[in-house]
């Protein structure tokens, strides 16, 4: 072959696969969906906001130039500020509040938080949880469960003026609530989750002995994630077989103790019913391929699986599993259950398996 043919053949070959290179990319593009889990951003540059702020006992509010402020003129720890969220509005799982600009104050000094939800089975509002902040020379952070147990955190080489941002954060239909400080020197204090009654947030009060504070933002999402610095956020698509919303897929992975990746060892009987789960359930094995989510498992794993309809998964099926610990419901247990409407278990395909990858860094940035 003489060269001119040979530069020609090559020439070919390099385009045909540029353009196969280039489909691969168009084909990758086209599997990327936005994502955005906001629900409202108050960033107080005008009057105009999603919540409502008011005044609680001898306080003021006002708000503009981006930030509110609470001035207090009693000092008996009985004013500050109310914020309410919208009823009936979209659920608002994760609240935050930014930018904090408080006085370090006398010691003893004291911002009570009452923090509200509005109870799943009335709509009534109801006490979530109770956060209580005193400067003792150093700081302590108290949390009231609703159970009435407190849970005592201090933090000798903090002060309150340290704090950047407060979130509240919830999990598993807001049955656990969780507090998350965020301090100016970009580290964090996060407390175990806590265990109130099924609510969405409403809001909160805050009433202080302090002369006052302010903050420049409230933000309220779906869901809480920790690495997508502007929404929307670009994530892989599921696959067409696989229903439920991207808010449903988002929830399973906050909600979830295990993702894992593998295969169907072994279909065996009825298993036992989950409680408020009318649904049937069938015990399986599962051979891990992969743990994308909580401690590694390498051998078989016993999953309570609810089963939609007609048995619906079989020896050698390959699946990606959300999984919930059975310690939670018996304190012996050694398996696993699937959970959720539609339940968490996705047919495996490379595709789904980016998906579901996409979805925890959004959440965990692991």
């Amino acid at each position: 072959m003489n060269r001119k043919l040979i530069a020609a053949v090559l020439a070919v070959g390099a385009l045909v696969f540029a353009l196969g290179d280039a489909d691969a990319e168009v084909s990758s593009a086209a599997l990327q969906q936005p994502l955005d889990m906001t629900v409202f951003h108050d960033d107080f540059n005008s009057p105009s906001t999603y919540a409502s702020y008011q005044p609680l006992g001898a306080a003021s509010v006002t708000i503009g130039g981006g930030r509110l402020f609470v001035q207090v003129d009693d000092a008996s720890g009985g004013s500050g500020l109310r914020m309410r969220l919208p009823a009936g509005g979209v659920g608002v799982r994760c609240l935050s509040f930014s930018g904090f600009d408080l006085p370090v104050g006398e010691i003893g000094s004291i911002e009570r938080w009452t923090w509200f939800g509005f109870d799943d089975a009335t709509g009534q509002e109801v006490v979530v949880l109770e956060t209580e902040f005193e400067r003792t020379g150093s700081l302590t952070i108290r949390h009231r469960k609703a159970d009435g147990t407190l849970v005592k955190q201090h933090f000798p080489d903090r002060e309150r003026s340290d704090i950047d941002t407060r979130r509240w954060d919830t999990r598993r239909n807001g049955t656990q609530v969780q507090l998350e400080i965020k301090w100016k020197d970009g580290t964090s204090y996060t407390s175990d989750w806590m265990d109130p009654n099924a609510s969405t947030i409403a809001g909160f009060d805050v009433t202080t002995d302090l002369p006052g504070f302010s903050i420049d933002a409230t933000e309220g999402a779906e869901v809480h994630t920790t690495v997508a610095a502007e929404e929307p956020v670009m994530v892989t698509a599921f696959e067409p077989m696989v229903g439920g919303s991207d808010l449903h897929w988002m929830i399973e992975g906050k909600d979830a103790d295990q993702v894992l990746q593998g295969t169907v060892l072994l279909v065996q009987g009825a298993a036992p019913a989950i409680p408020d789960d009318p649904r049937r359930r069938v015990e399986i094995e599962i051979l891990p391929e992969s743990t994308l989510l909580g401690p590694v498992r390498t051998g078989p794993v016993r999953v309570f699986h609810a089963v939609r309809g007609q048995l619906d998964l079989e020896v050698g099926d390959d699946v990606l599993l959300f999984l919930r610990d059975g310690r939670e419901l018996s304190p012996e247990a050694d398996w696993l259950w699937d959970f959720g409407q539609p339940v968490g278990v996705i047919p495996f395909t490379p595709q789904n398996l980016e998906a579901v990858r996409d979805r925890l860094h959004l959440l965990y940035g692991e």
